[in-house]
């Protein structure tokens, strides 16, 4: 099972991503994934979802554990589930993002 699923959410320009930053109805999610032991996992995939659209973006986490999601509308909530073999899926509801803002859940 992943036990750590750390989000952290926020504006794009706080990840680093400036031709996002300049627009003030984008954000982004940060997902890093963690095991039980709190060792990083690769290779998780992380499906970002649009609750009111359906629209889902997927990535892989990097090696250091990882994903990021620039460019999301700050409209509406957002899911993000994160699954890998051999581990359990770990699913977050209801996420609402806000510009200029860090949030950390565990």
């Amino acid at each position: 099972m992943l036990k750590h699923m750390l989000f952290l959410l926020g504006a794009c320009g706080m990840l680093g991503r400036p031709a996002y930053a300049q627009s003030p109805n984008n954000a982004g999610v940060f997902v890093i994934v963690s095991d039980q032991s709190g060792a990083v996992v690769s290779d998780a995939k992380v499906a970002v979802t649009h609750d009111q659209t359906g629209s889902v973006r997927e990535s892989l986490t990097g090696t250091n554990g990882s994903a990021s999601f620039p460019g999301l509308s700050l409209t509406g909530t957002y899911t993000v589930t994160v699954s890998k073999s051999g581990f359990g899926d770990e699913t977050r509801h209801d996420i609402t993002l806000r510009s200029g803002e860090m949030q950390r859940s565990r």
